[in-house]
């Protein structure tokens, strides 16, 4: 039998002062309330309780298993309580890492709502723009863009961060126009330096379909 729910029903029959009360308090038969308490007895390899006809009294091993009964008891409960109440109102401190960029524009401007909706969180943001070790440096919740790299971790797609080629308008008029991806190969392009393959550009939806091209740069840069 579970130890707890034998304790529980110990406490009541001695506070009850009666194994068919808590039988009837309980929805139980009087055989099961009495097969708790001699489990107990079992367990402990010793008596608990003095029963008659007439009248039910504590051994004095009883009388401390109660105390300890009770203590025990009420923790659980209040340990129940205490899981059962963060469920509803967070609390604690939410550790976010993202870059920069994405940080600024999309979890700024809504952190005081946030943090008035969740009074009791304390809000601790990781910009970068470099990959971390979210295990190690304790992440809670980390934004990514780009392809997600093999991991135990759980995660979830958001949305979609389309990329567009772009040029001043000094750079074209001195180097000119590419019509098509592959004209970049004699263009000087910037490198995400982040990146793994940073000079492997991907384009899709194309006239041609979807391409990699692998393009040229003196510039490399970890935030562009």
């Amino acid at each position: 039998m579970d130890v707890m729910h034998s304790m529980a029903v110990f406490r009541r029959v001695v506070e009850a002062k009666s194994f068919s009360a808590v039988a009837r308090e309980t929805n139980m038969s009087q055989s099961t309330v009495s097969k708790h308490i001699a489990s107990l007895e079992e367990r402990l390899d010793t008596k608990l309780l003095n029963r008659s006809t007439r009248s039910l009294k504590l051994t004095e091993a009883g009388k401390e298993y109660y105390q300890h009964c009770i203590r025990i008891l009420n923790d659980f409960q209040e340990a129940e309580a205490s899981v059962g109440k963060g469920k509803i109102d967070p609390t604690g401190t939410l550790r976010i890492s993202t870059s920069a960029a994405f940080g600024r524009t999309y979890i700024l401007p809504y952190l005081d709502e946030f943090l008035s909706t969740y009074p009791d969180i304390k809000i601790d943001l990781i910009f970068g723009d470099k990959y971390t070790d979210l295990v190690k440096e304790g992440i809670d919740l980390a934004i990514r863009i780009g392809p997600l790299e093999d991991s135990s971790l759980i995660a979830k797609k958001i949305g979609s961060s389309p990329r567009v080629v772009v040029a001043s308008p000094e750079y074209l008029v001195n180097h000119g126009r590419p019509k098509k991806p592959a004209d970049l190969v004699k263009h000087d392009c910037l490198f995400h330096s982040l990146q793994k393959s940073p000079d492997l550009w991907y384009f899709n939806s194309t006239q041609e379909g979807d391409e990699s091209i692998r393009v040229n740069g003196r510039i490399k840069a970890s935030s562009p």
